[in-house]
């Protein structure tokens, strides 16, 4: 058998780089290690540096690939050793924070001009189309990500199909990302295949997807030790899951309940029942409202036009007369009350009105007076105008969760581990496969029991296996899966990831035309004036033009006047010298 390692392009033996005890362990969702020492004088250079990258093969074939990450020294009073510890692909996972492309609105004049960044803020269970994505999808998204930055792996079986509640969150590692994600696979295993070229492959599948290790006990005659127990404190006897929906219209706010069980008739209330609420985000509506109210323009009308012009409120209204009535515009209706925006889809216009007025009063008798009204014309009507300015659509609720988180919950489990001195176990398809052990309890052999983790010491030919539920990072207990959901908050920005705009908006264009009415009155023909005292009104001037006779007409004269004995010019208002016979009087 042949240990190779190969440094800086440079492939020796392990023995021509003066190493020796070499150990592995692999372990699920975790940093596999390869610890390897030399026997040296401390304070020597040495042989690898810090963060470089080495791989082992065995027989040609790599067993591992990794990035020395500590060089610590050590000596007694009779050795001196200088240690390299190795780390595996899941280190690039923990020291890289994973970051996804956002839109940003950024302002420009008028405009909006859009840009991606990318940011530590991130909504698991989102692509970048803002379509819902199950964790396999998602955990492969991240690993591609992983890659880009110059991770040295390659992506294998993802087996996961997961719907689960999207999770904002930010500034976290790729690896914390992905253990948040398998928290709703909980029986999932990670491991890397270190066999393949020219990279290690990451593979991630559920118990029931993994390959069967049978193991008999009377094949390994120096089994150290055996440790198995069953895990019936694990096993949920149903998974009720309770989505609570906040949902806000105009301020206002109410709850809806959905619930997801397996099975079917299960309620929560059992004994050993997982129960998970858990806050998705609700619809989110915001709307502006705009009352109006319009009249029609009647332009014949004594009482429409009574209502524009003050002066003529004191007027009969049969003693009003209309003529030659013109407009500029021509939309039906007069804005009265409120004001109309461009979001209302209704069109207005600035309009003036003009009319010839005729009347009678006591004091005047006015004829063809030339009057003019401003007024805002619309072809809106009365009622009240609604329009969505804000709208965001509720969190898709995940499908099937319930069960298939029962199908990991519900089945009973088997921690144990077993440590076999003097054997060398070709562990690679070990790792990432269920465990049956035959030769034994009868149990045992059907217990499927993850592989968690594997450590090998090759000096001392021990090999020790740890399966069953995970225990480092994964739900070891009812508590723990509970404990995953806890924390968790809806997601809120996953429109703005893709927009730039935090929901669904429409930008609102404040009114841009309310009432307006505005009046002139022209020169007017007076067929009677009166001029009074106000304090005597039996003082009175009357000007009548009814006592005039036919085609006469009165004006400002100059004529001749004595005053004191000096001839002297006035002016008279007077009609021209006229005869009784000419005016037709005998």
């Amino acid at each position: 058998m042949t240990w190779t390692l190969t440094y800086n392009n440079e492939t020796k033996a392990l023995h021509d780089w003066g190493l020796s005890s070499l150990k592995r362990i692999r372990i699920n969702q975790g940093i596999d290690k390869v610890f390897i020492s030399s026997p040296t004088t401390l304070g020597n250079e040495s042989i690898f540096k810090p963060e470089s990258f080495l791989t082992i093969s065995k027989n040609n074939v790599p067993w591992f690939c990794g990035l020395i990450t500590k060089t610590p020294g050590w000596a007694t009073s009779r050795l001196e050793n200088q240690l390299y510890e190795l780390s595996g692909p899941w280190w690039y996972l923990e020291n890289l924070i994973y970051q996804q492309g956002w839109i940003e609105a950024i302002p420009k004049g008028e405009t909006q001009e859009l840009r991606q960044i990318d940011t530590g803020r991130i909504i698991l269970g989102q692509n970048f189309q803002g379509t819902s994505i199950h964790n396999g999808e998602q955990i492969t998204e991240i690993l591609q990500y992983a890659i880009g930055q110059g991770a040295p792996f390659t992506i294998g079986d993802i087996s996961l199909d997961i719907a689960f509640p999207s999770d904002e969150t930010k500034d976290i590692s790729c690896a914390e990302a992905i253990q948040r994600l398998l928290r709703w696979s909980p029986d999932a295993i990670v491991w890397f295949d270190y066999r393949t070229l020219p990279l290690p492959t990451i593979h991630i599948k559920r118990r029931h997807q993994m390959v069967q290790t049978n193991l008999s006990l009377n094949e390994y005659s120096s089994i150290k030790s055996l440790k198995i127990t069953p895990r019936y404190d694990l096993k949920s006897s149903a998974v009720v899951i309770k989505y609570e929906k906040l949902h806000q219209t105009n301020g206002q706010t109410w709850i809806s309940t959905q619930v997801d069980a397996f099975p079917p008739n299960a309620t929560g209330k059992e004994f050993k029942a997982l129960v998970l609420t858990i806050e998705l985000d609700g619809a989110k509506t915001q709307t502006v409202s705009q009352y109006l109210r319009t009249e029609p323009i009647l332009l014949d009308s004594p009482l429409w036009w009574q209502k524009h012009l003050p002066a003529l409120h004191t007027i009969p209204l049969e003693n009003i007369i209309i003529s030659s009535p013109s407009r500029t515009g021509s939309l039906p209706a007069e804005l009265i009350e409120g004001s109309i925006s461009p979001w209302m889809q209704r069109d207005v216009e600035e309009d003036i009105i003009r009319a010839k007025l005729s009347y009678e009063t006591e004091n005047e008798q006015v004829v063809n007076r030339e009057v003019a009204i401003k007024i805002h014309t619309t072809n809106a009507s009365t009622r009240v105008y609604q329009q969505i300015i804000q709208a965001c659509d509720p969190e898709p609720t995940p499908q099937l969760l319930a069960q298939k988180l029962y199908q990991a919950v519900s089945e009973l489990q088997v921690d144990g581990e077993i440590t076999l001195e003097n054997c060398e176990l070709d562990s690679s398809p070990i790792m990432g496969s269920v465990l049956n052990i035959y030769s034994g309890n009868k149990s045992w052999e059907t217990m499927c029991a993850p592989i968690q983790s594997l450590k090998e010491d090759l000096d001392k030919g021990q090999t020790t296996i740890t399966f069953g539920p995970a225990k480092h990072l994964g739900p070891d207990d009812l508590v723990e899966l509970l404990r995953t959901n806890r924390k968790r908050q809806a997601t809120r920005n996953a429109a703005r990831r893709i927009t730039g705009k935090p929901s669904k908006s429409n930008d609102l264009i404040q009114s841009t035309h309310s009432r307006i009415e505005n009046t002139h009155s022209g020169t007017s023909n007076f067929s009677r004036l009166i001029v009074s005292n106000k304090d005597d009104t039996a003082k009175r001037i009357i000007i009548d033009a009814n006592r005039i006779k036919e085609n006469t007409f009165l004006e400002l004269r100059e004529e001749d006047y004595c005053f004191n004995g000096i001839l002297k010019k006035r002016l008279i208002l007077a009609s021209p010298p006229y005869t009784p016979t000419e005016m037709g009087v005998s």
